[in-house]
């Protein structure tokens, strides 16, 4: 049971074993980060010309120094940076003792190269050469190097960093104290338990942090520069197989300048390799500090380029025609730029290519890789052409038919024959009609063509009609035509019928209206008949419809009439019964009275009509009534308009100024006024009213009778009237008012008197 217990840890021991040696991770360095030195008990001591570029600081102890020496950073001393700085650097301590070791280094370490993991010490160690560290092309590759007592390391040692190691990804944990000998180099964190003394012209690229122990630089140079990484650009190879690629090593952090050198053959030393052909290349990046990187670059290639295809893809159809070339290519860079028969494009496609042997095409790609060159063949069908066209069966009999054969030649089998509309594979063609230029066209398999022609098919003339006609035409209703009928073709003598009646000659006299009236034509040899009708025509009978305009005023003359026929044939004449005779269709001036008119048509035919011209029952008379003005001077007369006869409704006009429209003329003054009334057919009547006034106006003269004695009531006043119309009445303004000629009873004063006449026209006089 204990063994099968100790079998199950030795195996998971096996299987954890590469991830807490490979997969550590870093010691958090927490304030400690931006030190260059730092010890959390002990003293800090400078000589010499010592540059440290980074913090430096003691939390327990002297510090002396910066002068001499040139800082670049923040010196800490018993502050709370360096306080918790000692806090960090313990617990960093700490978590490097948790490590696991994965490889015991010998002592003295003499010169070898280390592969990422944890490595630890028997003892004390004495560097005793170069030790590389290699990150296999891992940046974030890791090396924690644990040693069991006090480092020291011989003069002019170096630790090199190769393939991406940077000296942040390097942790020393040194249970002792640390001395560097004279222009030794050292790289990364050291994490001590004892002293840190760098001798004369030593350098350290990393930090030195210890948990107790003085710190002792002489004449030595400490950096914390960025890691060391190197990125790349490259352009490929152009053409396959060609070296015109390129590689750009960009190198960041690390110590400025870098030195390069790429595996080419020679060597090349700088940033950029050319001259690359396809292949893998390492460039190794070497920084002023010796740290080294390298990194891989491929330079890739096009595929070669080459032909897939170079082919007639659309043939020449048709003799004379053009073909389409179609041209692919593959490999090398895209797009491609193809030349075929001095044409250039970038499709490959090239239309419109006539026939030709040998036709050259080449092609580049983008890069210009190239040319691949070769030939395409273009041929082409012979002309399409007509063998014969001819009447191989002809017409025998007018109306009968022939057959026509048409053979051709050229271009590419099967054709297509069409004649006169009829398309067949044979060129044979029966049951043909008679016919002058009938066409033929002949389209080969591709379409080519057409081969195009005319054949004339003849054919004995045929009995045909010349005319039938009426060559004498009926002039009046109810009169008779001639009729006469021509026929040519066939053999003569013609017979001719025509409506029931046949005679040699085609005219027939005497015949009557009538539609599609029969007629028929054989010849000598009975061939026929040539049918057909014939309408004889006649027309219409000749009648008048009238129109008229009444007169529109009793006793005037402005009524009309007008004749319009209908029937016979135009033109037309016409005759009126006025005085004088009126020849026109319209006979104008008419008063009323019944009139007659006679229509002669064109050939002589004649028809006559009355009408009966109107007028309105009595002529427009105006009777008038007015009002004479009231008083002299005055605009109140008014005069009122009545019309009798005439045609409703009227219109009126009154000479007023202004001039009034209405029946009724009002404010008028004494004169003579003239009313026009117009009645609704435009006849006018006239008439004058006279608007009379009183002879004079109205007048107040007074006597007077003063008062007798002071402040007696004894005078009187009397009012005499002169002109208006009387019986008149008085107003005096007195208290009472007296309304009599003569006011009495009157004190000293000035009065009034108002005297109204018996139209109310009133007058005063004091």
């Amino acid at each position: 049971m204990k063994k099968t217990i100790h079998n199950v840890f030795f195996a998971l021991a096996l299987i954890l074993l590469p991830t807490l040696l490979f997969a550590q991770v870093a010691p958090n360095l927490g304030t400690t980060s931006s030190f260059a030195f730092f010890t959390a008990g002990g003293a800090f001591n400078v000589v010499g010309a010592t540059t440290v570029t980074g913090d430096v600081g003691t939390d327990v102890g002297a510090f002396t120094g910066f002068p001499p020496g040139v800082l670049v950073g923040t010196k800490h001393v018993a502050d709370p940076t360096s306080a918790q700085a000692a806090i960090d650097v313990g617990a960093a301590y700490g978590y490097m003792s948790t490590l696991i070791c994965g490889n015991v280094l010998g002592t003295p370490i003499l010169t070898q190269t280390l592969s990422p993991g944890v490595y630890c010490t028997g003892g004390a160690a004495v560097l005793g050469g170069d030790l590389t560290l290699d990150g296999g092309g891992d940046p974030a590759a890791k090396f924690y190097i644990k040693i069991n007592g006090a480092l020291s390391t011989n003069n002019s040692t170096n630790i090199i960093l190769t393939n991406g190691t940077q000296w942040s990804n390097v942790y020393w944990q040194i249970n002792g104290q640390f001395t560097a000998g004279n222009s030794s180099v050292f790289r990364g964190t050291i994490f001590g338990a004892g002293a840190i003394i760098f001798n004369g012209s030593s350098t350290l690229y990393g930090r030195g942090l210890t948990t107790a122990g003085a710190i002792s630089l002489n004449d030595m140079t400490a950096l914390l520069p960025p890691p060391l990484t190197v990125s790349t650009t490259k352009v490929d190879a152009g053409c396959f197989g060609s070296p015109t690629g390129s590689a750009t090593a960009i190198p960041t952090g690390g110590v400025t300048p870098y030195s390069y050198s790429w595996n080419t053959l020679p060597i090349q030393t700088t940033a950029t390799a050319t001259g690359l052909a396809a292949g893998n290349y390492i460039v190794t990046v070497t920084d002023n500090s010796g740290s080294i990187t390298t990194v891989n670059v491929i330079i890739s290639q096009p595929l070669a380029l080459a032909l897939t295809s170079a082919a007639v893809t659309s043939p020449i159809l048709c003799n004379g025609g053009t073909a389409t070339v179609t041209i692919v290519a593959n490999g090398g860079t895209a797009p491609y730029s193809y030349t075929f028969n001095g044409v250039t494009n970038a499709t490959g496609i090239f239309n419109g290519v006539l026939a030709g042997l040998n036709k050259p095409y080449s092609i580049t790609d983008f890069s210009g890789c190239g040319p691949v060159t070769g030939n395409v063949n273009v041929t082409q069908p012979l002309v399409l052409a007509l063998t014969s066209a001819a009447v191989t069966s002809p017409i025998l009999c007018n109306g009968g038919t022939a057959t026509v054969t048409i053979v051709a030649n050229g271009g590419t089998a099967p054709y297509s024959y069409t004649f006169n509309g009829v398309t067949n594979a044979t060129g044979v063609f029966t049951g043909v009609s008679a016919g002058l230029a009938k066409p033929y066209s002949i389209n080969d398999f591709s379409g080519c063509g057409p081969v195009t022609g005319n054949i004339n098919v003849t054919q004995p003339l045929v009995l045909a009609l010349t005319s039938a006609a009426v060559t004498s035409p009926i002039l009046c209703n109810g009169g008779t035509a001639t009729v006469t009928i021509v026929a040519n073709g066939g053999t003569a003598p013609y017979s001719y019928t025509f409506n029931g009646v046949t005679n040699a000659t085609g005219i027939f006299n005497g015949v009557l209206a009538g539609l599609n009236k029969p007629y028929s034509i054989t010849d000598f040899s009975g061939c026929g008949p040539v049918n057909g009708t014939l309408t004889i025509t006649q027309p219409i009978p000749l009648a008048i419809a009238i129109t008229q305009a009444d007169a529109l005023c009793f006793g005037s003359a402005t009524g009309s009439a007008t004749a319009n026929p209908v029937g016979g044939t135009a033109p037309y004449s016409y005759l009126w019964n006025t005085i004088p005779v009126k020849t026109t269709s319209t006979a104008n001036n008419l008063s009323a009275g019944t009139y007659t008119v006679t229509v002669t048509d064109n050939n002589g035919c004649s028809a006559m009509s009355l009408v009966v011209i109107n007028q309105p029952v009595s002529s427009l008379i105006i009777n008038t009534i007015h009002t004479d003005a009231m008083c002299f001077g005055s605009t109140t007369g008014s005069a009122t308009a009545t019309p009798i006869g005439g045609s409703a409704p009227y219109s009126y006009s009154w000479n007023t100024i202004p001039i009034q429209t209405t029946a009724t003329a009002n404010n008028i003054s004494a004169g003579t006024y003239t009313v026009t009334v117009t009645d609704n057919s435009g006849c006018i009547a006239t008439s004058n009213v006279i608007i009379n006034q009183p002879a004079a106006s109205l007048i107040v003269n007074t006597m007077k009778t003063d008062v007798l004695c002071f402040g007696s009531s004894t005078g009187s006043a009397t009012a005499t009237i002169v002109g208006g119309t009387a019986p008149y009445s008085y107003s005096w303004n007195t208290v009472p008012v007296q309304t009599t000629a003569t006011a009495n009873n009157l004190s000293g004063g000035n009065y009034i008197v108002t005297v109204t006449d018996n139209n109310g026209c009133m007058a005063t006089a004091n």
